[in-house]
C-alpha cells in the first residue's frame, strides 16, 4: 500500500510539473496501468525495464526491492520514497529518450525525488559528495561500473537549472532530449531564458563554492 501510494504521488507530481505520462502498455501486466513489481533483489534496489520501443521511446515497467533488508536506508519509508519515485521518473524519461547517458538519466531521476520530497528525503544529499568532489571528471562520461555514484550526484545539475532558471527548463530539456544528446538538449532549453550550457555551467561551479561550511553565503536554498 505504501509503495502504491508513493508511486501515485510521484506520478501526479511529475505530470503537474509538465512531464509526460509513461506510455500505456496495453494489456501487458493485465491492463494499461503502470506495472510495478516487488522482488527480493540483489545489489540494486530498483530498476526500470522496457517491454518494447519505437526508436528510443519505450514502454516499460518498474521493479523495486520488496523489504530493503540489508540496505542502508534509515527506514523502509525512506527506502520506498527514494526508490519508487526514482524508477517512476525513469519511465517518464523513456517517453522522450531511453538513449541518454546516465549522468542525465540518473542525475535527473535523483533530482525528481528531491523536487517531490525536498527535506523529507535524503537521497539527493547522500549522492552529492560523489559529484562535487570530482570536478576533474568529464561531465558527459556515463557510469563507469556498479557502485559509481557520480551520475547520481549529477542531480546537482538539474537542481541548479531548476533554482536558477525554473523547473520549466528541466522539462524543456527532456523534451529536447527526444531529438538531441542531453547537453545539446539543455542548450536548446536554456536559449529562451537567455543562457547557454557554457554560461550556466560556469555559474553552477561558482554556486558550488558556497556549499558545506560556506553555504550561508551562497545562492542554493
Amino acid at each position: 500500500a505504501e509503495v502504491a501510494a508513493n508511486a501515485e504521488l510521484a506520478l501526479d507530481h511529475f505530470l503537474a510539473l509538465g512531464f509526460r505520462r509513461p506510455l500505456d502498455d496495453g494489456a501487458l501486466g493485465g491492463d494499461g496501468r503502470i506495472d510495478l513489481y516487488l522482488r527480493n533483489l540483489n545489489g540494486a534496489d530498483g530498476s526500470t525495464s522496457s517491454d518494447s520501443c519505437v526508436g528510443y521511446r519505450c514502454i516499460g515497467y518498474l521493479v523495486a526491492e520488496n523489504d530493503y533488508v540489508g540496505y542502508s536506508y534509515s527506514s523502509i519509508t525512506e527506502a520506498i520514497r527514494s526508490v519508487v519515485p526514482h524508477e517512476m521518473f525513469h519511465l517518464v524519461q523513456n517517453t522522450y529518450s531511453s538513449s541518454q547517458p546516465s549522468t542525465w538519466t540518473e542525475g535527473s531521476a535523483v533530482w525528481a525525488v528531491e523536487n517531490l520530497f525536498g527535506t523529507g528525503n535524503n537521497d539527493f544529499e547522500r549522492f552529492l559528495p560523489a559529484f562535487v568532489t570530482r570536478s576533474f571528471r568529464p561531465f558527459e562520461r556515463s557510469v563507469v561500473g556498479f557502485g559509481d555514484s557520480y551520475p547520481y550526484g549529477a542531480a546537482l545539475w538539474p537542481y541548479f537549472l531548476e533554482h536558477r532558471f525554473g523547473v520549466d527548463v528541466v522539462v524543456a530539456a527532456w523534451v529536447a532530449s527526444e531529438q538531441a544528446p542531453f547537453l545539446d538538449a539543455v542548450e536548446a532549453a536554456l536559449a529562451p531564458v537567455g543562457s547557454s550550457v557554457d554560461a550556466a555551467w560556469v555559474e553552477m561551479t561558482r554556486w558550488n563554492m558556497f556549499t558545506g561550511s560556506r553555504a550561508a553565503l551562497g545562492p542554493y536554498p
